[in-house]
């Protein structure tokens, strides 16, 4: 399960499409802020409480990107309603949509969930923001897919692209309109050098190249420590430093991962 979730991209769990429009709108806001200050050289940092609404209460949806492999032959998924203490059971439907059973479009939609704060309190409460951050990282994964699988119903395909939206949105750093290079103030300085591995070190044991790695750092020391790292944790082509600092290492998948994917999505029985 881990491995699907994580490598292979089959689920994802991401905020309700209430709950996306909700936090779209609130970092649209901060960031045009953000972009005022930037212009006059001071610095802002987003205004965010994590214990106001849209940040609490946020509800979340299980997106199933391969739904006939998460219930392949009519299996079926049972949920709990702790509230109305009522148990139901979900099966794909016509739509590729998970629906009550019998699973007809008639039946209503597999419903958006809340994080339970009973057993855990306010303290602990799940951050939305990390939630939307791990599952656009599937959604990227998902679409870099050729040929195509299926295609998604029109209500998945709408809370993918609103949760690939607000990424970019937490992703955002200002930009000068005339001197891109200008840095932001009290953040890091732009990288000044960089890494290119030996031809001998370009490769991994797979014979795949390693990216580029920009360094912030002059330290060779500093330089060649990150380096080995880049080598374990190679740049997927045309990513951001900055995305890959806070998204992870975004690998291009083996050809074995490409061969299992593509008996998975393209020979369904």
């Amino acid at each position: 399960m881990h491995v699907s979730l994580d490598r292979y991209a089959f689920i994802a769990v991401t905020c309700s499409s209430e709950s996306l429009d909700k936090l779209i709108e609130l970092f649209e806001k901060e960031n045009s802020e953000m972009s005022k200050r930037y212009l006059k050289r001071q610095l802002y940092t987003r205004d965010i409480d994590f214990y106001d609404p849209p940040m609490r209460g946020a509800q979340y949806e299980l997106v199933v990107l391969q739904p006939e492999h998460f219930l392949p032959e009519r299996s079926q998924l049972a949920i709990y309603d702790a509230n109305s203490q009522i148990s139901k059971t979900y099966v794909v439907g016509p739509d590729r949509n998970l629906r009550e059973s019998p699973g007809t479009l008639d039946n209503a939609l597999l419903p958006p969930f809340s994080f339970d704060r009973r057993t855990s309190g306010d303290r602990f409460q799940l951050n939305p923001l990390l939630v939307v951050l791990n599952a656009e990282i599937k959604f990227r994964r998902y679409e870099r897919i050729i040929p195509k699988p299926a295609p998604l119903p029109a209500n998945l395909q709408e809370l993918i692209t609103k949760t690939r939206k607000l990424a970019e949105l937490l992703y955002f750093t200002p930009r000068h309109p005339t001197n891109p290079n200008l840095p932001y103030p009290g953040g890091p300085k732009p990288p000044t050098d960089s890494y290119e591995p030996s031809e001998d070190e370009s490769e991994d044991g797979d014979g795949r190249e390693f990216g580029r790695l920009q360094n912030p750092t002059q330290d060779a020391p500093h330089r060649k420590k990150r380096a080995r790292r880049s080598r374990q944790h190679p740049i997927a082509p045309g990513m951001d430093y900055e995305l890959y600092l806070m998204s992870g290492c975004d690998y291009d998948y083996t050809s074995s991962d490409e061969d299992m994917l593509d008996e998975v999505y393209h020979q369904r029985s």
